[in-house]
C-alpha cells in the first residue's frame, strides 16, 4: 500500500472537509432558521401585545438564550468539524424540544381555558415556552453529541488496544519459540563441550551453560506472566497465607541450604496474579545471596489491605536495579536485570496494589500492599 504525496492528501482532505460541510449546511441553516423564527416571533409579540416589564423580561430571557445557543452551536459545528449526522440529530433535538415543551404548553393554556381561567397573552406564553424548549433541546444536542463521539472514542481505543494485545502476544509466542529451540542447540553442545573440554575452554563452556540456563529462564517467565496476565480476572483469589507457604516451599530447593520462613500475622484473599510478582521476589532473594540465604516472608492485614513483606538477608539490590521500582518506562539501562522486579511490580499493580523498597539495610525488604480480593480464597 503506497501513500499519496502529501499535496494528493491535502487535496483529499480538502475535497471531503468541503463535501462535508455542504452536508450539514442544509441542517445547520434550518436549526439557525428555527432559532431565528422563534426569536422573531418572540419580539414581534413583544412590540405588538400590551406586557407588564415582567413579563417583557421573563420573554426576553429564552429569547437571549436561543440566540446564543444558535450562534454557540455554529461554532461548534466549525470547530469541532461535526459531522452531518451530528448536525442533523443537533436539530431533531431542537426541534424536538419546542415541539414537547410548546405542547405541554398548549395543553396548559386549554386546560385553563375549560375551566374558565383563560391566561393572557396565550400566543405569547406559547411562544416563550416553546423558545424554553428549543434551548433545552440545543443543549442536551451538544450533551447527546460529545457523548456519542466519546463512546466511540472509547470503543476505538479497546479495539486498537485488543489487536495490539493480540499482535504482541503473537509476537511474543514466535519469538519465544525460536529463542528456546536455538539455545536448546546452545545447550547440547555446550553440555558437550564441558564434558569433553579442560582448564579454560571448560571454564567458558560452563559460562555458557549458565547464561543459556538464565536465558531458558527468562522464556519460562515470560510465558508464565503472559498466560496469568491474559487470564488475571478470570482466575479465582488465592488465600494469601497458603500462597506465601507454596511460594517458599516451591523456591526453597533452588539454591544450597536455602532457609526461607513464613510468617503468618493474618490472612485474607488474593487476586491470583499476585502469586508470579511473590515468585520472582523470593527466587531473587535466594538465587542471588553469594551463600546460604535467609529468607522471611510475613504475611498481615490491616485496613481493608493485605501486606506480603519479603525480607532476606544479601547483599541488597543495586541502585539501578531498584530504580524500577519508581521507574514509569523501562529504559535501555533498566532491562534484562531487572526483569524479576518488573515482574514483581507488574503483577502487585494488576492485583490493584503497588511494590515498595522498604529497606536495604542488611539486606533487602519488599513489601507487596494489594487490596483483599473478593472471595475465599479457596481452591476451586
Amino acid at each position: 500500500m503506497t501513500t499519496p504525496p502529501a499535496g494528493v492528501a491535502a487535496a483529499r482532505a480538502e475535497a471531503s472537509d468541503s463535501e462535508r460541510r455542504r452536508g450539514w449546511v442544509p441542517w445547520g441553516c434550518a436549526t439557525a432558521a428555527l432559532g431565528v423564527g422563534l426569536v422573531a416571533a418572540e419580539g414581534w409579540l413583544l412590540v405588538t401585545l400590551s406586557l407588564t416589564s415582567f413579563d417583557r423580561v421573563a420573554g426576553l430571557v429564552p429569547a437571549a438564550s436561543l440566540s446564543v445557543g444558535v450562534v454557540g452551536t455554529a461554532w461548534l459545528w466549525r470547530h469541532e468539524r461535526w459531522t452531518v449526522g451530528e448536525t442533523r440529530r443537533q436539530f431533531g433535538w431542537a426541534l424536538l424540544g419546542g415541539v414537547s415543551v410548546g405542547a405541554a404548553g398548549a395543553l396548559t393554556v386549554l386546560h385553563a381555558a375549560f375551566n374558565g381561567t383563560p391566561l393572557a397573552h396565550p400566543v405569547y406564553l406559547l411562544a416563550v415556552w416553546t423558545m424554553g424548549g428549543a434551548v433545552i433541546g440545543l443543549l442536551v444536542s451538544v450533551y447527546d453529541v460529545r457523548r456519542n463521539r466519546a463512546t466511540a472514542a472509547t470503543t476505538d481505543a479497546r479495539r486498537d488496544a485488543e489487536r495490539a494485545r493480540q499482535r504482541l502476544s503473537v509476537l511474543n509466542r514466535v519469538l519465544r519459540h525460536d529463542v528456546r529451540n536455538h539455545v536448546n542447540v546452545i545447550e547440547g553442545h555446550t553440555q558437550r563441550l564441558v564434558e569433553e573440554a579442560d582448564g579454560d575452554r571448560a571454564d567458558s563452556a560452563r559460562a555458557v551453560e549458565r547464561a543459556t540456563a538464565d536465558l531458558v529462564a527468562v522464556c519460562d517467565t515470560a510465558r508464565s506472566f503472559e498466560r496469568l496476565l491474559g487470564t488475571a480476572d478470570a482466575l479465582p483469589p488465592r488465600d494469601a497465607a497458603a500462597l506465601a507457604r507454596e511460594v517458599a516451599a516451591r523456591r526453597e530447593g533452588l539454591a544450597p541450604g536455602a532457609d526461607i520462613r513464613v510468617d503468618i500475622e493474618g490472612s485474607a484473599p488474593v487476586p491470583r496474579v499476585l502469586e508470579l510478582g511473590l515468585e520472582q521476589v523470593v527466587e531473587n532473594a535466594v538465587v542471588h545471596h553469594p551463600g546460604e540465604a535467609t529468607v522471611t516472608v510475613t504475611v498481615a492485614v490491616a485496613d481493608g489491605s493485605v501486606t506480603v513483606t519479603v525480607a532476606d538477608d544479601g547483599p541488597g539490590i543495586p541502585p539501578g536495579e531498584a530504580a524500577v521500582l519508581d521507574a514509569t518506562e523501562e529504559t535501555q539501562l533498566l532491562h534484562s536485570c531487572g526483569l524479576g522486579l518488573w515482574l514483581a511490580r507488574w503483577s502487585a499493580e494488576l492485583a490493584g496494589g503497588d511494590l515498595s523498597l522498604v529497606s536495604t539495610d542488611g539486606g533487602t525488604t519488599l513489601r507487596f500492599t494489594v487490596p483483599v480480593a473478593d472471595g475465599d480464597g479457596a481452591e476451586l
